[in-house]
């Protein structure tokens, strides 16, 4: 007989961490050249979870509608359960219409050009959680996974900020920050998701379910996991010398302590075994969390003081 769950058990918590972290990265690109909005970051952060949430619901709203394999793996749909699945459509829907809400906030604020991203967005979204093989279930996801919350998320959220005063300005000076920290945080969401792929890698060939993971095998994904977390450090290294940041020592911070995280995550990913590998995603997203909150503490603190006339707090 099928283990029925709650529902919020199956709404993979845990990730949202990653949507944070790269709002508040966004953020503090923002805030590193004076561009720093509260009321439009926390509307990017809001949206963000309410999407996540969409997509995490009907990911696996669409794994027990099919019988999937982790779903078997975990005996949660060995039957169906018609009031699980409905309720997980509802639920999809309805955090998919407060997200919708919540972008046509944010556009007011930052201007037509949030429009096409808001509709490609929503494309991905669907591509990634619906139809005959979805995104999630290709080789495709973590490359996914770093576009909608490296570039897409990030750059965003920071010209969302910085064009709440001074609309259609997309001048390289805002822009620069945000490109940078993008593609850092986009490399440790894909990492994240190498994780998810890496942690489920037996399940997955047990059930016919192709991931990157199976494609490369586990020791060929700890290769590119390594990889990707050099290239993140790279990039962090490059982005504080391109953009000439004061006290670069204390800039870099974020990014080695998220480096030394993911060699610890590398280190585990062989040492640990198959049925304690789960333990590891929880990791994985809390380490892009730790990226943009700590950049964001510290661009408030190195980066140009904040020029809005905009306040919500003081003078």
């Amino acid at each position: 007989m099928a283990t029925r769950i709650p529902l919020w058990k199956k709404l993979n918590i845990s990730s949202l961490m990653v949507g944070a972290g790269c709002v508040l990265a966004g953020t503090a690109s923002a805030s590193l050249h004076g561009n720093l909005e509260i009321f439009p970051a926390t509307l990017c952060l809001v949206f963000a979870a309410f999407a996540q949430l969409a997509a995490n619901m009907a990911n696996r709203h669409h794994d027990e509608v099919n019988f999937l394999g982790r779903i078997i793996d975990m005996k949660l749909s060995t039957e169906p359960q018609p009031t699980d699945t409905w309720m997980l459509k509802e639920c999809a829907v309805s955090m998919f219409l407060l997200s919708i809400m919540v972008g046509l906030a944010i556009m007011t604020m930052a201007g037509w050009w949030v429009l096409p991203i808001g509709i490609f967005i929503i494309v991905a979204g669907w591509l990634s959680c619906n139809g005959a093989t979805p995104l999630m279930h290709t080789p495709f996801s973590p490359f996914l996974a770093f576009v909608m919350f490296g570039p897409v998320c990030v750059i965003t959220t920071s010209l969302t900020q910085s064009q709440h005063e001074a609309t259609h300005s997309f001048g390289w000076y805002d822009m620069a920050p945000a490109i940078y920290v993008s593609i850092v945080a986009g490399l440790l969401a894909t990492n994240a998701t190498l994780v998810y792929n890496y942690s489920d890698y037996y399940s997955h060939l047990r059930n016919s379910r192709v991931s990157l993971a199976t494609e490369l095998g586990r020791k060929g994904t700890r290769v590119v996991f390594l990889t990707i977390s050099i290239l993140a450090l790279a990039m962090a290294v490059w982005a504080c010398l391109a953009l000439n940041l004061n006290l670069a020592g204390l800039d870099m911070l974020p990014p080695a302590l998220t480096f030394i995280i993911n060699i610890y995550i590398w280190i585990q990913m062989r040492r640990l075994p198959r049925y304690k590998l789960s333990r590891l995603r929880t990791v994985a997203n809390l380490n892009v969390l730790l990226l943009g909150l700590l950049a964001m503490i510290i661009f408030l603190i190195t980066g140009t003081p904040d020029d809005s006339v905009k306040t919500y707090f003081g003078n």
